[in-house]
């Protein structure tokens, strides 16, 4: 699917299921957000990062935008990962 939208020029920004490949990949942003959370458990908190990756099903890596995200009142992160081919 992805080839065929590149092919024809068109932009996608598609969500991906979470999986232990891509949660690892976003280790960083977790040590971030623990960082920003260490004095403050109980409110929002948020960090964005990117990567490239390629799923084994993939002919090439493609750009992929992570959210990482500590719910209010909650201790464990949401992942949120999303692939594109747009710029912004």
């Amino acid at each position: 699917m992805f080839e065929l939208l590149e092919t024809n020029g068109t932009s996608y920004a598609i969500r991906l299921k979470v999986n232990d490949t891509l949660t690892k990949l976003a280790e960083s942003l977790e040590k971030e957000l623990d960082e920003i959370t260490a004095n403050n458990k109980v409110d929002y908190a948020v960090v964005h990062g990117e990567f490239r990756y390629a799923a084994s099903s993939w002919g090439q890596t493609r750009r992929i935008v992570v959210k990482v995200e500590k719910p209010a009142g909650q201790l464990v992160y949401m992942h949120t990962f999303i692939v594109t081919n747009m710029d912004m």
